[in-house]
């Protein structure tokens, strides 16, 4: 993301359509006036969430610093069931990608290939290294928040490892961790990277159409900046996964968007359509994670915003942190 005080380009107004109107612009003279009138992001940010359309989409009440979901939010229309074969088929595309971008830069998962290109490695590590250690204070937090003792919560699993840096964090807190990922190139890295630094117990599972939660049986499942990155149905399966398969009285923290009011998602258009090009953003409505708990046996001890996710997503987009717990 640039800086306020960088010069945007005729992208990043295309951007702001997108992610801001849920639309494209009316044409590509509005983009050029759009990009001449402002010459630094600060300016063409004020200038969307300041706009008359802004404001009949998310209500009058709400600032760019604070994006409040507004009670008149339209529903949107997502398919959120799918056959077996349909599931199988959207977990390969979404597979396909994460190999990709493994074998392009197995340590930076999610980073833009144009971003690593003109990156300072280092301070790139550093963020990233900050961001996996936020999550260890999230889980950290939480679990005392709701009364969870961690010192019963024996296994915990990441779902959507990546090159580990979170996994690791996690293994500070928990006697066994397993880190879950599709990317080999990712697992083998983060496998790599545990050795380095001193915890070879971790164990890395991969994986895959066939099996997207490998992991048998745990009592801790944490999932962050990775559940929006699969088709509504895969994220679904995942979660159903995880709710049967997490023990009497195991807790599951976990992100996902929950809300875009012009998202919307059909399976078949999907998959007809050329998709697993690029990285991909989804959403599971709150109610649909709701009704996979309750089918499973588990209470919601608490639902709360996510800066981070949505911060990642865009302006609009709503990403709730959720935290579970398996009935006894």
């Amino acid at each position: 993301m640039k800086a306020d005080s960088q010069r945007p380009d005729v992208e990043d107004v295309r951007a702001f359509f997108h992610y801001v109107y849920g639309r494209t612009p009316e044409n590509e003279a509005v983009v050029r006036e759009i990009y001449r009138n402002h010459k630094t992001m600060l300016s063409l940010r004020n200038f969307f969430f300041q706009s008359a359309e802004f404001s009949r989409i998310f209500g009058s009440s709400v600032s760019s610093r604070g994006l409040a979901m507004p009670s008149t939010a339209p529903p949107i229309t997502v398919e959120v069931s799918a056959s077996a074969e349909q599931i199988h088929r959207m977990i390969t595309v979404v597979r396909r990608f994460w190999l990709r971008e493994g074998g392009e830069a197995p340590s930076w998962p999610g980073v833009p290939r144009e971003k690593i290109d003109k990156a300072d490695g280092d301070t790139v590590w550093q963020k990233l290294d900050s961001v996996a250690r936020d999550d260890s204070f999230l889980v950290a937090g939480t679990l005392k928040r709701v009364g969870v003792d961690i010192d019963y919560l024996r296994t915990a699993v990441e779902f959507g490892c990546g090159g580990g840096r979170t996994t690791l964090q996690l293994a500070r807190l928990f006697p066994q961790v397993l880190g879950v990922d599709f990317s080999t190139p990712h697992l083998a890295y983060a496998r790599s990277e545990a050795v380095r630094r001193g915890m070879p117990h971790i164990k890395w599972l991969k994986a895959h159409p066939e099996n997207a939660m490998p992991a048998s049986s745990f009592d801790f499942w944490f999932s962050r900046r990775t559940l929006q990155h699969n088709p509504p149905p895969v994220i679904k399966i995942i979660l159903q996964e995880c709710f049967n398969r997490l023990s009497r009285n195991g807790v599951a923290i976990f992100q996902v968007p929950t809300y875009f009011h012009s998202y919307a998602f059909d399976v078949e258009s999907y998959l007809s359509r050329a998709a697993g090009k690029s990285i991909e953003y989804h959403l599971l409505a709150q109610d649909i994670v709701f009704k996979i708990a309750k089918d499973a046996n588990v209470d919601v001890l608490e639902v709360r915003e996510d800066q981070v996710g949505g911060a990642e997503l865009g302006p609009g987009w709503r990403s709730n942190i959720f935290c579970l717990q398996k009935c006894g």
